[in-house]
């Protein structure tokens, strides 16, 4: 099916709900067969189902470091990012519409550093 949407398409989007290291080499196999950049899409760290949100953001920025390493992915679709999410129960928000402000304040940490090693890089190519 990979080999069959290839060219049609850009980029391959796939949902993988996975510690980072799982996700890395499951993005190197698919990578390897279609040559694409990967866009990890639908995902939260697997262990956000077992923890408090208090203590989520070691598992985000370890999924942040290592997408950003892998040169073939262009980015990281978080499930329930930004709105409730009534499915899972699960994401940056809760039902009262409410996040833990530490977690927040960590992510919000964790986006901008990614950020910056963005601009970084852009500057490297240029």
């Amino acid at each position: 099916m990979l080999l069959a949407a290839r060219p049609y398409v850009d980029v391959m989007s796939f949902q993988f709900f996975a510690p980072p290291d799982e996700v890395r080499r499951g993005f190197e196999r698919f990578h390897a067969v279609t040559g694409k950049p990967l866009l990890l899409a639908d995902c939260a760290p697997a262990s956000w189902n077992k923890l408090p949100q208090s203590e989520w953001a070691a598992d985000y920025g370890a999924m942040l470091r290592t997408l950003r390493e892998f040169p073939a992915c262009i980015g990281w679709h978080v499930c329930g990012a930004y709105l409730r999410n009534r499915a899972r129960r699960r994401g940056f928000l809760g039902e009262p519409d409410e996040g833990d402000p530490k977690f927040l304040a960590e992510v919000a940490r964790l986006n901008r550093e990614t950020q910056d090693w963005v601009r970084k890089k852009a500057l490297l190519v240029e």
